[in-house]
């Protein structure tokens, strides 16, 4: 008989913190969109003004600018060792 049998195959599982890793992953990622998306809904129910919502929409990506990029200019200055 030619192939492998049951016993001869390697297991191909993920292992369960990065299973659990995985689905925290998708769970954030998720949340995230919902906010992205319900924020400036939010603002068009109570006040239906294309400012409004213009201003919640950049209020939410505010905190990345301010804080994610400055962040990576000053990781990229030290050794990978001390980072991580």
């Amino acid at each position: 008989m030619t192939g492998t049998s049951q016993g001869d195959r390697v297991s191909s599982r993920l292992p369960a913190a990065f299973t659990r890793l995985l689905y925290a992953w998708f769970a954030s990622l998720t949340a995230d969109g919902i906010r992205f998306v319900a924020l400036p809904l939010l603002a068009l129910a109570t006040r239906p003004t294309p400012a409004a919502v213009a201003t919640v929409a950049a209020a939410t990506a505010l905190p990345w600018l301010v804080v994610a990029l400055p962040a990576w200019a000053i990781v990229d200055r030290l050794r990978p060792v001390t980072v991580i």
